[in-house]
């Protein structure tokens, strides 16, 4: 479990560092949501949403980071939004084993 935080914190700081390098490695997916304050990734409707539902979504961009580690426990996905009004970047884990978000909220990276 150490290890497992000790990489997502790295992720992170490499996808503040350097946020275009950790998308060209990985596939990517986005999509948008429809924006109806300044910090929609900060509500608690959004901190409900699941991967597949924010996007279905029309306005937020939300890019899979896969770390490409091999497992044998849950699969633990990391999840970058970027939130189009004030063009901050959150992350937060999916459980992809158990259908869950790992962290309760959207962590501020940039």
């Amino acid at each position: 479990m150490k290890k497992l935080i000790a990489l997502f914190l790295t992720i992170l700081l490499c996808a503040s560092i350097t946020p275009f390098a950790l998308a060209a490695e990985s596939p990517e997916k986005s999509t948008q949501m429809e924006v109806s304050s300044e910090s929609l990734i900060e509500t608690s409707e959004f901190n409900a949403l699941t991967p597949q539902e924010i996007m279905d979504s029309t306005t937020v961009s939300l890019t899979r980071v896969d770390p490409e580690i091999a497992t044998y426990a849950d699969e633990i996905e990391i999840y970058i939004a970027t939130d189009p009004a004030t063009g901050k970047r959150y992350a937060r884990r999916w459980n992809a084993t158990r259908g869950y978000w790992v962290d309760p909220y959207w962590i501020l990276i940039s």
